[in-house]
């Protein structure tokens, strides 16, 4: 079975939140409805902060699909972005 995660940007734009909380939003939608927490002992929130102490938000969730989806996950991964021009604000 392949993962899935809907993001549907306008549910993370209705609370005035800084890039980092939005960003972080983002990972732990997707830690969630991968359970890379139960399925592989991952902390993401741990991992999050550590990587936001020295890089900035867009580089963590990039970094956070290369080194932590792409390779826990061997399955084929879909992630539905909904609402994307909502991100023209953020």
């Amino acid at each position: 079975m392949a993962g899935f995660h809907h993001l549907a940007l306008v549910e993370q734009d209705k609370h005035k939140v800084t890039l980092s909380q939005w960003y972080g939003g983002i990972v732990y939608g997707v830690v969630e409805s991968c359970q890379l927490e139960d399925k592989f002992d991952f902390d993401w929130q741990t991992w999050w902060q550590k990587k936001q102490s020295i890089l900035d938000p867009v580089t963590c969730l990039r970094l956070f699909i290369e080194e932590v989806l792409l390779e826990k996950i061997q399955q084929s991964i879909v992630i539905f972005v909904d609402e994307i021009d909502v991100v023209q604000s953020v």
